[in-house]
């Protein structure tokens, strides 16, 4: 088995697939505001997304909220009809093309009434 982690993380270092760059992690208010790494290759986001949609219910939340859990959104002229979006890294998996986003709309009282994982 020695061997086979081996060449597992040779391939990594060599050859990194998007789905190489974390198994999952939990996830950490802290850790996805902070640009440095949730922009980075490492992409942490993407790594805590699964977590964050698992222990913390967004539905309801207000804009306050969501900005105090996630932090500032990101601007980008991609998903207008949303009102909060985070970047979360390249797509996970074998073909990785484009960028997966945790995208927000709130309803006319300013709480959220969807979100979605969406691709670019």
């Amino acid at each position: 088995m020695a061997g086979y982690f081996g060449l597992r993380t040779l391939r990594q270092i060599l050859l990194p697939l998007p789905l190489d760059r974390c198994e999952s992690k939990r996830f950490e208010s802290a850790d996805w505001q902070e640009r440095s790494q949730s922009h980075s290759p490492a992409a942490v986001r993407g790594c805590m997304v699964d977590d964050l949609l698992k222990r913390h219910t967004l539905a309801g939340k207000s804009r306050f909220e969501v900005i105090a859990l996630l932090g500032q959104p990101d601007t980008t002229d991609y998903f207008q009809d949303y009102d909060l979006v985070y970047w979360l890294g390249p797509e996970r998996g074998l073909m990785s093309i484009d960028s997966e986003w945790l995208i927000i709309r709130l309803d006319a009282q300013g709480r959220v009434s969807d979100h979605q994982l969406v691709t670019d």
